[in-house]
Parts: C-alpha cells; sequence; structure tokens
C-alpha cells in the first residue's frame, strides 16, 4: 500500500489557481526533440503527465503517445484536447501491460513520492518499458516546501535505478556533456536502458561491486568516476567513421562496446577481452544477436594478439586503460597498425602518473607508468597522432579537488603538460605508404545490385578508380571523415604533392586542401598564396581526363578566385570565377555545380562592383540557367540510387539550388542597387540555406563559447565562493577572538577595579599606619623624656659601688 494518498493529494494540487496550466518543463518542444535524439521513437508514455502538454507535442510530430496521472482533473483535460490519449492511474501501479511502451517519460514526478514508495514506482517503470527512461526531477525543496516528499542527489537516484533494473542510457552524454555534469541546477535529467531481464536476474549491482577493482560496468555506477569513462567512449566515437569496423580491445564487461553502438553508424563492433566471465557479462547484457553474431559483438582474446584479424580489416580500434596492463604494449599497438586500414584510427586512453608518494603505482593490475611523453612517444612510433586530449574527474588520488574537464591539446604541444588525470590520444595509419592496400567502399557502400545491372558506383564515390591512392579520401579529402587537426591535413597535403603523379587526383586533391588552408590563415600569407596558385595553374594543364581529376580543376579554380580575391587582386579573381564557370560540373557530377554557380553569382558581384551592371545582369542569368541544367542531370551523380541513396547529394543538391535562388534574387534587386544597396545585398546574402547554415555554424560557435564562460565563470564563482568561506572562517575566528578579548578586558577591568579599590584601602591602611607610627614615636619620645624625669642622674661615680647596702636603702626610701 502507498504511505501517501496521492490522488486527493494532487486533485488538491491541481485545484489551486497558480498550479492549474502549469507546466513543469519551459519548453515542450526541446523537452521532445531530447526524448526523440536520445531514446528514439515509438510508443511513448508520459507517466505523471500532469496538465498534458508533452504529450501533445510528441503528437504533433508524430509520436505514438499517452499520458497517466493521478489526478482526474488533469486527465480529464488532456482528453479534452486529445480524446483518448489520457488515463488515470498511479505509477504505483501503472494500468499499462508490460512492455507496453518503447520509452517511458517521467518529468517533476517521482520526488513528489515518499520514499518508500520509490523502489514500487521504478519497479513499474520498467515493467512498462522495453527500451528507455527519460527522467526530469528536482534535488531541492519545493517552493512551498510541501510537495517534494524525496529530496535525493544524483547519486542516490542512480543508485536506485539501477536496484530496479536500469542503467545509463549508453547516449546520456550526448544530451548530457560531462563538464556540464560539474555544474548541475536544482533540476537532473536521468536517461535510462532497460537491462535485459536475464542479465539483471544474473547479475546484480552487488555482484559488480564485488570486483570493480578490475571490471566495472560504469553504465551502473554513479559518480565521477564513471562519468569520466564513460566520457571516453563517446570522444571515441567522433572519431568513429559511417560504416567502420571497430575493434573495442580489452572491452571489460562491454560498456565501451555498448556506447560505440549507440553513438555511431559503424556497420560492426567487435569487444575483446582475455576474460570468459567479463565477456559472458558483456554478452549477456550488450550483445545484439542470438549467438553473439549481431553488429556489437563480443570474443575472448588477447588484446596484443589480434592474429583472429587479416591485415587492413579493421577501421578503428579503440582501447581504454590497456597499455598500462599489458607486459608488451609495443606489441599491441604494432598488432593495432596491421589490422587497421590506411587512414584508420586508434583512440587510446592511459592513466597519467598514477604513482603515490612511494613513486609506485598502487594498482596491482597496472604494469607500466604513462605520462604525455611516453605515450606519445608509443604511438608516434606507429602512427601519426592527430588529437590528445586531457581528462580530469576530480575526487581522486591526485587533482581530488578539480572539476570534470575534458580539453584537446594541439597536436604539435610542447612545454609542460597540463594537468590530467588521463591522456588521451588518438593517431592514423598512415595512407601515403599503403596505397596498394586494395581499397574498399565502406562509408558509401551501395546496394548490391540487382542481376544483370550495372554495379559501377556512380562518379561521386569513384574514388578506386580515380584516384592513385584512394585511401587519402578519407585521411585528407572527405569534410567529416579526414584528419581533424589542421597541421595533420596539411602535412598529409604536401608530403602527397611530393610524391603523387603530376595529373593525379590525389594531386589536385592535395593542392585544394593547401588552397584552403591558406585562406584559413590570417593574415593570409601573400607569398604562400601565389605558390599555391602556381600549383593550381600546373595542375589545371596537366590533369587527367577522368571525373574526379575535373572535380579538382573545378575546385581548385574556384579557390584560386578566392585566393586572388583574399589579397585584394579583385580582377584577377574575376577572371578565375569566370574560368571555374566555363568548365562543365557534369562530367564530374551535378553536384559540382555548388562550385560553378556560386562562381557566377560572385562574378556578378564583382562586376557591379565596378559598375559594370550589364556584365553582372548576364552573370547571374548564367547561373540561373545553369542551375536549370545541372539539374537536369544524371541523378545516378547525385544521390547514387534511390533505394540507397548518398548521405550527402541531397543536402549538396540543395546548396546548388540555393546558389541559384540567390542569383535570381540578385537579378530581382538589380534596379534597386543605387537607391537601397543595403536590402539588395541583404536580399541576396541572408535568409538562404547557405547563410542559414553560417549563422547555425555562428550560433553553434557562440554555444560552445557560452559553455566555456559559463564553465569559467561557475569555476571563478566557485573559486570567489572558496575565498568567501575561508573570509568568513577568518571573520567567525575574529569574532570569537574578539568576544574572548572582550571578556578578558572586562574580567581585568574588574580586577583594576578591584585592585584600584584594594590600593585605596591600603593607602588608608598605611595613612592609618603612619599615623600610629607617628603617634607610637610621638608617644615613645614622651616616655622617654617621662623616664628622663622619673631617674635623676647618679652623684658619685664610686660611692655607689663601694657602698651596695647604702645604695639599697637609698632606693627603698625612694620607693
Amino acid at each position: 500500500m502507498p504511505t501517501t494518498e496521492y490522488a486527493a493529494l494532487y486533485q488538491e494540487y491541481w485545484s489551486r489557481s497558480d498550479r492549474w496550466g502549469s507546466h513543469s518543463f519551459t519548453d515542450a518542444a526541446a523537452l521532445a526533440d531530447q526524448v526523440l535524439s536520445t531514446c528514439g521513437s515509438g510508443p511513448v508514455l508520459d507517466a505523471g503527465c500532469g496538465m498534458g502538454l508533452l504529450v501533445r507535442t510528441l503528437l504533433r510530430a508524430g509520436v505514438d503517445a499517452r499520458g497517466v496521472d493521478v489526478a482526474a482533473s488533469v486527465v480529464d483535460e488532456g482528453n479534452r484536447h486529445a480524446p483518448g490519449r489520457f488515463t488515470r492511474g498511479s505509477i504505483l501501479a501503472l494500468p499499462f501491460p508490460d512492455d507496453a511502451f518503447d520509452t517511458v517519460v517521467c518529468t517533476d514526478v517521482l520526488e513528489h513520492l515518499a520514499e518508500a514508495d520509490v523502489p514500487a514506482a521504478l519497479a513499474e517503470l520498467r515493467r512498462v518499458a522495453r527500451r528507455a527512461a527519460f527522467i526530469t526531477l528536482s534535488t531541492r525543496a519545493d517552493r512551498d516546501g510541501t510537495w517534494h516528499l524525496t529530496i535525493r542527489d544524483r547519486a542516490w537516484w542512480e543508485s536506485a535505478l539501477f536496484e530496479a533494473g536500469w542503467r545509463k542510457h549508453p547516449l546520456t552524454q550526448q544530451l548530457l556533456p560531462y563538464e556540464s555534469l560539474e555544474h548541475e541546477e536544482a533540476q537532473i535529467t536521468i536517461v535510462l536502458e532497460r537491462i535485459p531481464a536475464p542479465a539483471f536476474a544474473a547479475y546484480p549491482v552487488s555482484l559488480l561491486h564485488a570486483q570493480r577493482t578490475l571490471h566495472m560496468d560504469m553504465l551502473r555506477e554513479s559518480g565521477r568516476r564513471s562519468d569520466a569513462h564513460i566520457a571516453r567512449y563517446m570522444l571515441a566515437a567522433r572519431f568513429v567513421r559511417p560504416g567502420d569496423t571497430v575493434l573495442d580491445g580489452a572491452c571489460g564487461l562491454g560498456y565501451g562496446a555498448a556506447i560505440l553502438g549507440a553513438a555511431t553508424t559503424a556497420t560492426r563492433i567487435i569487444g575483446l577481452d582475455n576474460s570468459p566471465a567479463a565477456v559472458e557479462y558483456a554478452r549477456a547484457n550488450f550483445g545484439t544477436g542470438p549467438g553473439g553474431e549481431g553488429r556489437v559483438q563480443f570474443r575472448v582474446g588477447d588484446a596484443a594478439d589480434l592474429s583472429f584479424l587479416p591485415d587492413a580489416s579493421v577501421d578503428a580500434v579503440v582501447s581504454m586503460e590497456t597499455l598500462e596492463h599489458l607486459p608488451d604494449p609495443q606489441r599491441f599497438l604494432a598488432e593495432a597498425q596491421r589490422v587497421l586500414t590506411p587512414a584508420g584510427r586508434i583512440i587510446v586512453s592511459v592513466p597519467n602518473d598514477w604513482t603515490d608518494q612511494t613513486g609506485k603505482d598502487p594498482n596491482p593490475h597496472h604494469l607500466h607508468v604513462y605520462d604525455l611523453a611516453r605515450l606519445r612517444g608509443e604511438l608516434d612510433g606507429h602512427f601519426l597522432i592527430e588529437a590528445m586530449f586531457a581528462q580530469v574527474a576530480g575526487g581522486g588520488m591526485k587533482l581530488g579537488d578539480r572539476p570534470r574537464s575534458l580539453r584537446r591539446l594541439d597536436a604539435a604541444h610542447a612545454g609542460a603538460p597540463p594537468e590530467a588525470e588521463w591522456w588521451l590520444m588518438v593517431g592514423m595509419k598512415d595512407p601515403l605508404p599503403h596505397a596498394a592496400v586494395p581499397y574498399r567502399e565502406t562509408v558509401f557502400a551501395p546496394l548490391p545490385a540487382a542481376p544483370g545491372a550495372d554495379d559501377a558506383p556512380s562518379n561521386p564515390i569513384a574514388f578506386a578508380r580515380d584516384f592513385d591512392n584512394p585511401w587519402l579520401v578519407r585521411a585528407m579529402v572527405a569534410v567529416g571523415l579526414r584528419a581533424t587537426d589542421g597541421a595533420l591535413l596539411r602535412s598529409l597535403a604536401e608530403r602527397t604533392l611530393e610524391s603523387a603523379r603530376p595529373g593525379s587526383a590525389d594531386r589536385g586533391a592535395a593542392i585544394c586542401v593547401l588552397a584552403y588552408r591558406a585562406l584559413e590563415g590570417d593574415p593570409i600569407d601573400p607569398a604562400l598564396v601565389v605558390a599555391v596558385l602556381q600549383q593550381i595553374d600546373a595542375y589545371d594543364s596537366a590533369a587527367d581526363d577522368t571525373p574526379h581529376a575535373w572535380r579538382w580543376r573545378i575546385s581548385n579554380r574556384f579557390a584560386a578566385a578566392l585566393l586572388h580575391g583574399a589579397i585584394g587582386r579583385h580582377e584577377e579573381s574575376l577572371v578565375a570565377f569566370e574560368r571555374c564557370a566555363e568548365l562543365d560540373p557534369l562530367k564530374f557530377s551535378p553536384l559540382l555545380a555548388t562550385k560553378t554557380v556560386e562562381a557566377l553569382l560572385r562574378a556578378g558581384e564583382l562586376h557591379g562592383a565596378a559598375g559594370r551592371w550589364d556584365q553582372a545582369r548576364r552573370a547571374w542569368e548564367r547561373g540561373l540557367s545553369e542551375t536549370r541544367r545541372v539539374l537536369h542531370g544524371d541523378w545516378a551523380d547525385i544521390w547514387g540510387s534511390i533505394e540507397n541513396p548518398l548521405s550527402f547529394g541531397m543536402h549538396e543538391v540543395s546548396q546548388v539550388a540555393d546558389a541559384g535562388a540567390r542569383c535570381a534574387a540578385a537579378l530581382r534587386t538589380l534596379v534597386q542597387r543605387a537607391a537601397a544597396p543595403g536590402p539588395a545585398w541583404q536580399a541576396v546574402h541572408h535568409s538562404t540555406p547557405a547563410d542559414q547554415a553560417r549563422w547555425a555554424g555562428r550560433l553553434e560557435g557562440a554555444r560552445a563559447w557560452l559553455a566555456e564562460q559559463r564553465r569559467m565563470w561557475k569555476h571563478a564563482a566557485e573559486d570567489r565562493q572558496k575565498v568567501i568561506e575561508q573570509l568568513k572562517s577568518h571573520i567567525e575566528a575574529l569574532e570569537k577572538g574578539r568576544a574572548w578579548l572582550t571578556g578578558q578586558w572586562k574580567n581585568w577591568e574588574t580586577i583594576a577595579r578591584n585592585r584600584e579599590k584594594s590600593i585605596g584601602e591600603l593607602r588608608a591602611w598605611i595613612d592609618q599606619l603612619q599615623k600610629a607610627k607617628e603617634w607610637h614615636e610621638q608617644q615613645t619620645e614622651q616616655y622617654k623624656r617621662l623616664l628622663k624625669l622619673a631617674v635623676p642622674p647618679a652623684r658619685g661615680g664610686g660611692g655607689a659601688g663601694e657602698k651596695g647596702g647604702g645604695g639599697g636603702e637609698s632606693g627603698r626610701a625612694a620607693d
């Protein structure tokens, strides 16, 4: 039985005018997007739905959403707007069958339960959810100090949820980035995944805690260390390309492989560990197919012995906290290099100098001590260094008082390394020495062709046909796939120029990379611009007669126009744009018209800036005609196939249409250029998809900047608060000291007053004694005088001696 009569309590709650019509969230659309982005679509239950706004928002998004609440009034109100979608019921006994919903949402509900009722509610949520739960709750008292009956922190709630058969959702940190967990407000979000029933029965949390010194499922643990482990795999996911085969070496209990599976579009993820018990756990909890043959697989094996994998058969190797455990780390790195495809990546992490005061690592399983220099030196012997990261969790043996942080270092970082508890490093297998490795397309792999159909790939992805070394596409060419470090990108391009054939697509791609790297400089180096322009001219006359070589001729002419303009040579820029527009993009793909139509738009602007409005009109008219012409081209070179469209095709064709739309806007506003140049400019350059994309990029940059500023100010505020607390402590001590001194002063003041009184009395006594002395002396003198009068002097000196008897008689006579 529930400890509280919730139906009556919350009927009263909703009867209050300040509560009716209110919601526990400020933006229902944003909340719905968060739910769908992490948990996916499918039937959703809002448990404790209140006024039903989230349910209605999800319904508008096409989601099969329902709501349940204990209060009859809000259920009736919900059904008034969405008939049949709301049910009256308690979260302690949900009126739905087992596994009725893919996701259960619960916002601002659980903290309203008495603590004794929480386990039953969590069990009910798990019973009706097939897959996930999205929970928000407050960790502080409500404004009335009445409604929040269970006031606990994140760690308590997560532990209760783990006990109830939930684990953290693998995409938790996609929604709640690692560093954001450092400064949570009163309202917290917990995203969860349901543990399979057999696995939950076989592996209770208590069993995991008993063996956590070597293995732990970090999706079933709360706190900083768990957050840090999950963050490392989320970072690794950023370097996994679509279609990759990924090896998670020394995967432990498999939670990292599960995160990689959830956060990437890798085709296959192989978890490898030498512990049969760990692999058994991973298969039970995270295996995606009966018998272990699913997308996420686990097998027993030594990370340093990858002989079960052929050469160049894996696209990414992930191995967190492994090198320090291996007797021979170099053997593992050599094996990883062997099994990786050219341009494949390795992502590793190690603890940073986890030595204690004795100079030894207290972890008995650690065979090596790493610092940044050692890790970099070992990877550098096998891979190109693409990225380095310093991570801090805080609360540990070292840097215990530091906040969570994960910071990228420049790949060429020199000097003293920053503070870190772990180093993470990304290496790339050098593609240049491995051009002979047969290329296999995995990122843009088309569906198998029908019998008798032409299965040749469309031009945009015919890399193996047109490149001498098609692996360069992943390392140097394709945005989103290529190296993320600018210095490494430039190095790859420069080395490619040294070895590539003069007319090859490889050489054209390298020149284009160097051209845009030159444009990114600020200020731009004119000498570098001239050198790149010479390379563009030389390639233009020597290029192979292949679609991809043609692609680089057009792209490089466009880049040449940008380079001329960047150093103020606008007439040369105009000529380069017009030369670019002379080339036919359909020899490669209609998608390449992003360059030719844009070139005509810009050529018209340059003509207009020089007052040549007739030439400007002709350029923009050509831009519109070119847009129409190319969109009548072969759509196989736009989307590949309808059955399996290329990921980029429709996006890029929209950019072609956008460039044409701006040419149309330029023509429409041509007559306004003289009278209203500002609005005419806006019509061409604002509110277009290209500009919206740029604005989105700027907003994302601003968001990142604001997040960094928030982090900095948060830390500053925390530091200031620490100073304030220290000052308060000092003031409190000083106040205590002042009170003590005041007491002492009063005591001594009393003593002094008493002493003054005593001194006065002593002085009176002294005066009395002095007077007594004087009186005594006076009396003494007086008695001496009387004595002299009473005893007359003798008459003869010898008579008295001779006649003693006579003296006696005289004495008697005197008496």
